[in-house]
């Protein structure tokens, strides 16, 4: 009996120990089962699930080519811009704030409400628990090149820093030069000098500089800090103080401060070829979606002139490199480096574009264009009036904008490719077509009284007096219109046309930058016109 118990005993253990054992056959199959889906059959995908869970991928932006003249002149160039940002979890203390602060104001020259705003933006973003969100500087910060015109920056002279102290208000922020009470004028450009009534404080009303004859601000009573600027610029005579040198030398002492650098676009000499080079500004989305996969949200494209018509061979094309997410950025599997855009030169003289402008700066609205005869290279192409293309890819202030749309001469508009009634030239033109038709000699002459009687109407000329005889020579160096008139008048007004398109007129010259043809009149089209075709517009063509 206690045998037959024994053995029921051990197989019912036998059992539960099959049963156990069948459990964990089923359990590992299917475990095994699962491991084979997820490493054999989905493996890809789970290990690029992994890998973007674990890494970042960060675009390394292509640097932009640079614009020459026939010389090699930098007409358009990238230069080093340096962003300040803070990280306000470092500083979340505000034992380890203040001094980080009184620092930072020293190095920037920050005024009181600047120093007070960047502070209050640092207990913001810690009341938001925004600590780990990064806060820039408004601005950014000055290395070796002129934040306003992109010229590098040149030591001061320890004679010009001895004659031309600089004061700093630490309340406005207004920069002052001490001068002594008896100066009349500017030392920068001459201009006689503005005094108060108390003779303390002076401004020039040509630069628009400030002087004073002691160390207390004219503004708000405030005293002024003396500025230990060393370099300053060649064009625009600004003194600066290399903020990035100083910034990276004291970042052991600055917890939370780092410096981050980028490439931005700057035009040495903004205002002698403006139309002619164009400017860059941020991509819209009909720029991305013209090129897909192209652009990143924050990129610049050209919008006018070189710029804009050869972006493809500027540009360049950006690169990718791959890091494990974290402070150390460990590079996962290389990367593609960028391909730097190609320079190009121009045929464009700068040294004859300046000249130009030199030649038009008292004429409010024109163009010029200089071109090789032998070659028809353009040496010199310049529209007035113009604008800055660094105002103009750094973001357009409202002011400027306003100003620009309210400018009737309309500075935007490159003048030299846009299509505008040719005026006297055309009366080359009209001169050789008289020649080759036989319809008059250089020697024939016509009486020119001021004016010609035509169909009912009196067609004036320039010299309302009249030029009396003259020949053909004469008449293109006096300008005559009459005479032109009278050999137009001979011509007809299809055959004028004709020679017109001969010499190129109505047509695209080709020129990489934009233009517009304009149009050579004929019978045909002033028939298309409301008024018809009149023969006194023959007259007018001429």
């Amino acid at each position: 009996m206690n045998a037959m118990i024994a053995d029921t005993e051990d197989m019912r253990i036998r059992r539960r120990f099959a049963i156990v054992v069948v459990m964990f056959t089923v359990l590992f199959v299917v475990l095994m089962g699962r491991f084979f889906w997820i490493q054999i059959v989905r493996g890809d995908e789970y290990r690029e699930r992994a890998r973007v869970s674990f890494t970042t991928t960060e675009r390394l932006p292509a640097r932009r080519g640079k614009i020459l003249d026939q010389n090699g002149e930098v007409l358009a160039k990238n230069v080093a811009a340096f962003h300040l940002k803070i990280l306000p979890h470092a500083l979340r203390d505000p034992a380890v704030r203040a001094p980080v602060m009184n620092r930072l104001a020293a190095i920037l020259t920050l005024t009181h409400a600047e120093k007070d705003q960047l502070e209050h933006e640092i207990e913001e973003h810690l009341e938001n628990k925004q600590g780990w969100v990064e806060i820039e500087l408004g601005r950014p910060l000055v290395s070796t090149t002129c934040p306003y015109d992109g010229n590098d920056l040149a030591l001061v002279t320890p004679e010009t820093a001895a004659a031309n102290a600089l004061l700093q208000c630490p309340v406005c922020g207004i920069v002052h030069e001490a001068v002594t009470g008896d100066a009349e004028r500017c030392p920068h450009d001459g201009a006689r000098l503005t005094w108060d009534a108390d003779k303390h404080s002076a401004t020039c009303p040509k630069c628009k500089r400030s002087y004073v004859t002691a160390p207390v601000c004219p503004n708000d009573g405030g005293l002024l800090q003396a500025l230990d600027h060393n370099l300053q610029c060649p064009e625009c005579k600004r003194r600066f103080t290399d903020e990035v040198a100083v910034l990276k030398s004291s970042l052991s002492e600055l917890p939370g401060v780092h410096i981050e650098t980028e490439f931005v676009r700057t035009y040495p000499q903004p205002f002698i070829a403006s139309h002619l080079l164009g400017y860059m500004n941020l991509v819209t989305a009909e720029d991305r979606a013209a090129s897909p996969g192209v652009y990143p949200l924050d990129a610049r494209v050209g919008r006018a002139g070189v710029e804009a018509a050869l972006e493809s061979v500027l540009r360049g094309r950006a690169g990718e490199a791959e890091y494990f997410k974290g402070a150390d950025k460990s590079l996962v599997r290389g990367f593609r480096p960028a391909e730097s855009g190609l320079d190009v030169r121009l045929t464009i003289d700068a040294k004859l574009q300046r000249e130009v402008r030199q030649a038009m700066r008292y004429q409010r609205s024109g163009a010029a264009v200089a071109l090789d005869p032998r070659t028809g290279a353009v040496l010199a192409l310049y529209s007035t009036p113009g604008y800055d293309p660094n105002v103009w890819s750094q973001g357009i202030p409202k002011d400027v904008w306003e100003e620009t749309a309210a400018n009737p001469y309309h500075p935007m508009m490159n003048k030299a490719l846009t299509a505008f009634a040719p005026g006297s030239v055309y009366k080359i033109v009209t001169s050789l077509a008289g020649l080759d038709l036989g319809l008059v000699t250089p020697e024939d002459t016509m009486h020119c009284p001021g004016y010609y009687e035509f169909a009912g109407r009196r067609f004036r000329c320039h010299a309302r007096s009249g030029h009396g005889y003259v020949n053909m020579e004469e008449a293109i160096k006096g300008s005559c219109d009459v005479y032109f008139y009278k050999l137009g008048e001979k011509i007809g007004m299809d055959r004028l046309a004709h020679y017109g398109e001969m010499f190129g007129f109505g047509e695209a010259t080709g020129i990489e930058i934009g233009e517009r043809t304009g149009r050579v009149p004929t019978k045909a089209f002033h028939e298309t016109t409301p008024l018809g075709f009149q023969p006194g517009l023959t007259l007018s063509t001429a």
